[in-house]
């Protein structure tokens, strides 16, 4: 956090905010710390935004919820991910994705990557009967070219 002080005001919110270096390298570290099982993960985490949606990440995955859940324990224990018990009010409990370790692994993605990830969340989000359409907006307007298939997928709904 104090890494975060240091920087000037402009630098700490908005559109010109950048993750400190100290913080960066320490994400870095523990993504590097995680074991191979849980290979893509944190991407498909971060693409998705703070809240994970545990169904969706297992069905993008083709990983059953219950092999699942011990890799995202993993990314909890390395402090990427947060358990949180009734956030915010809410009735269930939920894993969350802070802001700085989030951002860390978008950096690491192309913007090819990030493209076909969202486009993936969005393909999945328009097969569910009732999809978060603010949700499945966003997904769509960042897959950009590559959501051919999900805009696809919406005009045959």
């Amino acid at each position: 956090m104090s890494e975060l002080l240091k920087l000037p005001a402009d630098r700490r919110t908005g559109a010109g905010a950048r993750v400190p270096t100290a913080v960066r390298s320490a994400a870095l570290s523990r993504l590097a710390e995680l074991p191979d099982p849980i290979g893509e993960l944190p991407a498909h985490a971060a693409v998705d935004g703070e809240w994970l949606d545990m169904e969706l990440l297992a069905d993008i995955l083709d990983t059953p919820l219950r092999e699942l859940l011990p890799l995202v324990d993993t990314a909890v224990a390395a402090r990427l991910l947060i358990w949180e018990a009734d956030p915010d009010g809410r009735a269930t409990s939920g894993y969350r994705f802070p802001q700085l370790p989030r951002e860390v692994v978008l950096s690491t993605l192309t913007p090819s990557t990030r493209q076909i990830l969202h486009a993936t969340f969005a393909e999945r989000l328009t097969s569910q009967e009732d999809p978060d359409q603010e949700r499945l907006a966003g997904h769509l307007r960042r897959a950009g070219a590559a959501a051919g298939a999900a805009r696809a997928g919406l005009r045959r709904r």
